[in-house]
């Protein structure tokens, strides 16, 4: 998948969340937007939307400092097609 897809979700999915239309680059800590009740929408949204789990570890304030950086975190943990190796 790639990561122009991943952000376009994760922006619908905070805007829908929020009622805001946020940037890419908008800082979701200092704005409030990110909380433990959005950060528990957020992971099961992203295992939904995108068939892999993130962990509360995962979840650092710089992963979770802007969409943007939201978006890196979950495009770089999606299998690439035609990536897969035989065990």
């Amino acid at each position: 998948m790639q990561k122009n897809f991943v952000l376009k979700e994760i922006t619908a999915f905070f805007t829908s969340t929020t009622g805001q239309a946020l940037t890419p680059e908008c800082d979701l800590i200092e704005r409030g937007v990110i909380d433990s009740l959005t950060m528990m929408d957020l992971l099961t949204f992203v295992e939904t939307t995108f068939g892999i789990p993130l962990d509360f570890e995962d979840l650092t304030p710089e992963s979770l400092g802007s969409i943007d950086a939201i978006s890196d975190l979950v495009a770089s943990r999606i299998p690439q097609v035609g990536n897969s190796q035989a065990a």
